[in-house]
């Protein structure tokens, strides 16, 4: 899972799960990381939780995958609905989809609209990522 952690300045920055120790290797959008095994770096729903933290107005991030393991629910949570932040929140999936080309992924913003989310949805998945 993704997570923030305050540095030395009390600044936030993202914290992430490793899956192994590393080894330079690089993806087909030319991103470069350290790994020691053939394995990923991160796990998918840690990627898509880091992914999707860049949009600053995200607050949580959830991942529910089918039984196949190849259908991906992500559920995207906002306060406002804002079409700007919802146009950078879509091409942050497009960058997940790019990634995975072999899920299948069905993804949803919610707009809390200063709601309290439990209120909103019951069942969303596992978290990726909080603020």
């Amino acid at each position: 899972m993704l997570t923030f952690a305050s540095n030395r300045d009390n600044a936030k920055i993202p914290t992430v799960e490793f899956l192994s120790a590393p080894e330079f290797v690089s993806n087909r959008q030319g991103r470069s990381w350290v790994n020691h095994t053939n394995r990923p770096v991160l796990n998918t729903d840690t990627f898509i939780g880091l992914e999707l933290c860049l949009v600053p107005e995200v607050e949580s991030v959830f991942v529910d995958r089918e039984k196949s393991g190849k259908q991906v629910r992500i559920t995207v949570v906002v306060d406002k609905r804002d079409p700007a932040v919802r146009a950078k929140v879509y091409a942050r999936e497009q960058a997940i989809i790019d990634e995975y080309p072999n899920l299948e992924f069905d993804f949803h913003v919610v707009s809390r609209m200063g709601r309290d989310l439990k209120d909103i949805t019951d069942t969303i998945g596992k978290l990726a990522f909080s603020r």
